[in-house]
């Protein structure tokens, strides 16, 4: 039988519970710093640096973009409300965005919700081609998300939206590349 908030009754509970001095061998309770977890993934895209970064800080369109972003909301200058979606579970939170250097770097921090940080490197390859890393830090909320992030699944989830931003700015790029080029054939023929 289950105690207040789902808890196991006391007597239960004493069964489990580690004795109270630890042996050597057996792990102490972790800090909240240990229990972070930090992804990291890159991506090339074949697209203009500041194309790249302009697509990727429209927070509004985002949603239509990576499959895990439910929902986006501007709230100033500098606040953007999150709603994500990872392996069937909701998480929200509100990102402060404390650092943006054009066409280089969005760093950001949860002041709301679901604690993360992270940042967004954009970095020139060439003249059309640049790259992505995306670099976020995040506390599991239960066993479950702790479980999921021991299997990789966040991960994933991070892979696969980085993939599907990569192929939405690189179809923009080349739907642009190709009206450029029938205005200019048209510009070369000249008035009908």
């Amino acid at each position: 039988r289950g105690g207040a908030r789902g808890r196991p009754a006391p007597e239960v509970a004493r069964e489990v519970q580690p004795p109270r001095r630890m042996s050597p061998r057996m792990p102490g309770p972790r800090s909240r710093r240990e229990r972070r977890v930090r992804l990291d993934r890159s991506v090339e895209i074949a697209a203009p640096c500041g194309r790249v970064f302009d697509l990727w800080t429209r927070w509004e369109t985002l949603p239509r973009v990576l499959e895990s972003v439910r929902r986006t909301k501007r709230i100033d200058g500098v606040h953007v409300l999150w709603d994500v979606e990872i392996a069937g579970r909701q998480v929200v939170w509100e990102a402060e965005v404390v650092e943006t250097i054009p066409e280089k770097l969005v760093r950001w921090r949860s002041v709301w919700g679901a604690w993360n940080r992270g940042e967004v490197g954009f970095r020139a390859l060439d003249e059309d081609h640049t790259r992505v890393d995306v670099t976020i830090e995040y506390r599991p909320r239960s066993w479950l998300e702790r479980i999921g992030a021991r299997l990789g699944v966040p991960d994933v989830y991070v892979a696969r939206d980085l993939e599907r931003f990569r192929r939405h700015v690189e179809r923009l790029s080349r739907d642009e590349d190709e009206e450029s080029g029938e205005r200019d054939a048209e510009t070369a023929r000249g008035p009908r």
